[in-house]
């Protein structure tokens, strides 16, 4: 039997925690279903930190078009993991650019009779016909396809992708730690509630003076809390780092609502760590979690923390579902400009386990393990 090899595109080492995660995720499981394989890993400026179990079946093959067409002739199959690579929510250019730089890539691998597959991936939402049609023709060339959530299996069965598709889970729960990550066994360090923030209005709508209403709005309301809730600290993280420096990183934003807050020595900042599992851990030490980034909700969730979601993404919303958490538990980008975080808050504190999904664990890692279903098949 030949050796898998496969050339692995997503938004790995580009200092965002849950790509990383999702890369690191599916690497462990990979190995742990399959055994060992060749993978090359397209990433961006830094290389992401992997599975020990992984190190010597890995290769880091930067973003460049002769590199990348290099590994592509090179490989056996073609493959995306995780990621929300097939919307076109947001600014118009940006996503053009990202769905046909994907369909170069998933034709060029068709025609050179390459597998190619899309696992653990959020599809849609489309606000365009052309966004649809890109994304339905990367669809229609792939070998199979796995989805988070049930809002992107809706989005599939109107593409009419039929048996080709999986109902799956987000690939980061895949993670070791996450499995052992419990409200049970870790090491409490004090009430801590974390956050998470992104520029959102900037990157998708072109609109930064609405982000510096969000975080006057938001830093209100955490100072509040802070005054009602003495002892408590606040713990903010920064899930994107500033590697690219094209403005979409939480970092800028993040320090601006830290200096905002009117009593700094119970805030601190969490800043961008290379290591996904390293980032759980920290969250885990949390009491209760605000998450405005997908993975930031995703592990706070790993967690078992009461969790309110800034829901900046549709996707945020589809994840808020998939784990059956209530509605009181989401808000929405216009709700927090109105100052309804601030309530929500509230709630959060005065019955914190209205903000718990229902999901069991348990039930979520075993759908991230259907993620890697298409690929199941003998070698």
């Amino acid at each position: 039997m030949s050796r898998r090899s496969f050339l692995l595109y997503g938004y790995y080492g580009r200092g965002n925690v849950g790509d990383d995660a999702m890369l690191y995720g599916f690497l462990h499981e990979y190995i742990s279903l399959f055994g060992s394989a060749n993978f090359a890993v397209l990433r961006g400026v830094s290389s992401p930190k992997i599975p020990a179990e992984a190190v010597d079946n890995v290769v880091f093959v930067p973003s460049v078009h002769i590199e990348v067409l290099r590994w592509l002739v090179r490989c056996s199959a073609f493959l995306i993991a995780g990621g929300t690579h097939l919307s076109d929510y947001g600014q118009p250019r940006r996503s053009f650019a990202i769905l046909t730089r994907i369909l170069l890539l998933t034709s060029l691998a068709k025609l050179l009779r390459k597998e190619v597959y899309l696992l653990g991936i959020g599809l849609g939402p489309f606000r365009t016909h052309w966004g649809r049609l890109l994304a339905h023709i990367v669809c229609l060339q792939a070998d199979g396809i796995s989805v988070r959530d049930r809002d992107s299996v809706v989005c599939g069965q109107e593409m009419k992708l039929g048996n080709k598709m999986v109902h799956a889970f987000d690939m980061a729960v895949l993670m070791p730690l996450a499995e052992k990550q419990t409200l049970r066994n870790k090491q409490k360090v004090g009430d801590i509630l974390g956050v998470s923030i992104t520029p959102v209005h900037s990157i998708y709508f072109g609109k930064p003076e609405l982000d510096l209403q969000m975080v006057d709005k938001l830093s209100t309301a955490l100072q509040h809390w802070l005054d009602n809730h003495p002892g408590w600290r606040v713990r903010l993280f920064v899930f994107h780092a500033d590697t690219e420096h094209n403005g979409n990183d939480d970092e800028t934003i993040t320090a601006g609502l830290s200096a905002m807050m009117n009593d700094p020595s119970a805030v601190s900042i969490v800043p961008y760590m290379s290591d996904p599992q390293e980032v759980l851990a920290k969250i885990s030490e949390c009491t209760a979690f605000v998450a405005m980034k997908y993975h930031a909700s995703l592990l706070s969730y790993v967690a078992e923390l009461p969790l309110l979601i800034l829901a900046y993404h549709p996707k945020c919303e589809s994840f808020a579902n998939e784990i059956g958490l209530a509605k009181v538990a989401v808000v929405s980008l216009r709700e927090i400009l109105d100052g309804d975080a601030e309530i929500r808050l509230n709630m959060l504190a005065a019955n914190p386990t209205d903000f718990i999904g229902t999901l069991e664990f348990a039930a979520s890692r075993a759908r991230a393990r259907l993620a890697l279903a298409p690929l199941n098949r003998e070698v």
